[in-house]
């Protein structure tokens, strides 16, 4: 898993004492909240400045409302927590109302409390301390945004408030900080909370890759529905119907059961069973899930203002739900609507590790800062009207011949195939166009000498041109683009399932020939696409390899003992590099017909020098006789 260790800072529910009478109908904290930033000094006379935990991810705020006569048994059970991860994942903050300093200096010493407390008299702002309706109440804050993740009101078993904060990491994605809660807390006990603790570990292990060790971890507490996500994890989407079948009132199973629906195709029947079971699940991160599975459906159906309202839905329940925040960011995106996109995906990044995420505020950003340099744009625009006046008349003369001879630089024009497959939902919108540009990127950056048609200026060509996927699969308008586009080579993404996990190809052809030259696949890993590009980007080069192994070329120049010939570093060229020279030889006929002529090697070139588009070497002639002239061919292999 890519991801970066996040903390997040305990905020301590606050005490309202004699307001508390009429507090039940006045504004209290939720999820989402933006919590309010403060100064105070604490009991020991430090100070205490929230806007230093803005501009951080880390560690994690929280503010205890609470009074030393109702706040005695969870300050105890915060202690315990902050002796193993205050200060360093956890900022535990407490403050006392009612209460004067030396009152709760007195407390702190009796219950031996290492973690910060301070006065409500000494805030710099107390007006929000109205909202704390029900004591004691801790406010879990996720910096540098300061959203309030979760609420927890009253008391509660201690194991109640390990689950709640290791819980918290978990969909925070700092899954070693959640793993390291668990493994030295769960007692070797049969009670409710044990086995929560142990179902919410399986589901940790899940999400680290340990799927064997999950799976142990649920099997033995029959947490069905674990087991049911364990199988849609895997692409055994059957599997893991199976299992949710086994327990029809688990509303988390049945959750898992419409996803895997969706995945097979049967999108109606999956929206079914989300919409009935999104009120029988009992954690909130579980019916967000639920919603953001609805909201995926609704956006592929087409439906944007219902799938968005899911979105915003899952996000309410579950604020650290980046998925759902990306997914919502994408519907923006294609809606053209790309600064509301960036606000939303800025956002996600602050809230949790997501590569996806990531990738996405990558390219809209720089989407945005292309669209508005004005000069830029105006110069694409005319490179578009020029190629499209190209192509339109190659495609009106069917001429798309010319010098066959010349080896043409290994340059890439990457397309969407034919993605249309009946079964195929991914889990995250937008996959398609994030693997594609940083598969782009990617060949571009590490694939020397392989050069990456402009993504931008690619897709303005197809739309200026009207060229879908059925238009591509021509053999003919794969010759003409190519001729255009100076690009030896297509390269047809497409994605499928075949019933299990979703796959991804890249299937590479000629221009020339059309035929084609190489198919790259990969399992899809929707949550780390930079390891699937990664195996897609080796296959690529060893197609690259063997289609680019032999170059052939022209003598542009001869002076003296030097020789000039058109291939350079972006056809793979390097110093040290010996090519053959040939002369023209007797004519080759068949039937009596003359179709050719012998290329005779008369001496070689050793490359001294090397351009991007030529380069020079030193003349070795095998012949006495022969001369190097201007317009001979040359032959060789890179390696």
């Amino acid at each position: 898993m890519y991801m970066r260790t996040r903390f997040f800072l305990v905020l301590h529910t606050i005490f309202l004492a004699s307001t508390l009478g009429t507090s039940a109908f006045a504004q209290t904290f939720v999820k989402n909240d933006k919590f309010p930033v403060f100064t105070a000094k604490d009991i020991n006379g430090e100070e205490i400045n929230l806007n230093n935990y803005i501009e951080k991810n880390e560690p994690v705020l929280v503010i205890f409302l609470f009074s030393p006569k109702t706040g005695e048994e969870m300050a105890t059970k915060l202690s315990v927590l902050d002796l193993q991860f205050g200060g360093k994942k956890l900022e535990i903050i407490g403050v006392g109302c009612k209460e004067n300093t030396e009152g709760l200096k007195q407390f702190a010493s009796r219950l031996d409390l290492k973690f910060k407390i301070v006065s409500e008299q000494d805030l710099s702002d107390k007006s929000w301390l109205s909202k704390a309706d029900v004591l004691p109440m801790i406010l879990f804050v996720a910096p540098p945004s300061m959203v309030i993740e979760r609420v927890l009101r009253g008391g509660g078993h201690q194991l109640s408030l390990l689950k709640e904060t290791a819980e918290f990491f978990y969909r925070k994605k700092d899954l070693e900080t959640a793993t390291k809660m668990l493994d030295t807390s769960i007692p070797d006990e049969k009670t409710n909370a044990s086995q929560e603790l142990q179902e919410l570990k399986g589901y940790i292990l899940s999400e680290q890759g340990k799927i064997d060790e999950a799976e142990k971890e649920f099997g033995a507490i029959n947490a069905t529905a674990g087991l049911a996500k364990l199988a849609y994890m895997k692409g055994d989407y059957q599997k893991a119907i199976e299992y949710a079948d086994q327990v029809p009132n688990d509303g988390y199973a049945q959750t898992i059961k419409g996803m895997a629906l969706s995945k097979l195709g049967k999108t109606e029947e999956a929206r079914a069973i989300l919409q009935n079971n999104e009120n029988k699940i009992k954690y909130d991160w579980m019916k967000a899930e639920n919603l953001n599975a609805q909201g995926r459906i609704s956006q592929e159906t087409g439906d944007d203002t219902k799938a968005l309202q899911e979105f915003e839905q899952a996000v309410s329940l579950d604020p650290m739900n980046v998925v759902a925040l990306s997914n919502k960011a994408v519907v923006h995106q294609k809606k053209g609507e790309l600064d509301k996109a960036k606000e939303i995906l800025t956002e996600a990044s602050k809230r949790g590790e997501d590569q996806v995420t990531q990738l996405l505020l990558q390219q809209i950003t720089e989407q945005i800062q292309k669209n508005n340099d004005v000069e830029r744009q105006k110069v694409i625009q005319e490179q578009i009207s020029q190629l499209t006046t190209r192509f339109k008349e190659l495609k009106e003369s069917g001429a798309v011949s010319g010098d066959t001879w010349d080896t043409k630089p290994p340059i890439v024009a990457f397309l969407k195939g034919n993605t249309t497959v009946q079964g195929l939902l991914l889990d995250r919108a937008g996959i398609d166009s994030a693997f594609q540009r940083e598969l782009e990127k990617t060949v571009k950056n590490k694939l020397t000498p392989v050069q990456v048609v402009e993504r931008e200026m690619l897709d303005k060509l197809l739309q200026e041109l009207q060229l879908g996927s059925s238009d591509l699969a021509s053999a003919e308008t794969q010759r003409q683009l190519g001729k255009v586009l100076s690009a030896r080579f297509l390269g047809f993404i497409e994605f499928a399932s075949l019933g299990k996990s979703p796959m991804v190809y890249v299937r590479l052809v000629d221009t020339e020939t059309t035929e084609i030259v190489g198919q790259c696949s990969s399992i899809l890993n929707e949550n780390d696409l930079i390891a699937t590009i990664q195996k897609i980007t080796e296959e690529m080069e060893q197609c690259f390899k063997e289609t680019n192994r032999s170059v052939r070329g022209t003598v542009i120049s001869v002076a003296d003992n030097s020789i000039t010939v058109n291939l350079g570093k972006n056809h793979g060229i390097k110093e040290g590099c010996v090519l053959t020279i040939l002369r023209q030889g007797e004519p080759i006929e068949i039937n009596g017909k003359k179709v050719g002529f012998r290329q005779e090697p008369i001496g070689q070139v050793e490359i001294q020098e090397v351009e991007n588009e030529y380069s020079t070497g030193t003349l070795k002639l095998s012949k006495q006789d022969a001369k190097v002239e201007k317009g001979m061919k040359v032959k060789g292999n890179l390696f």
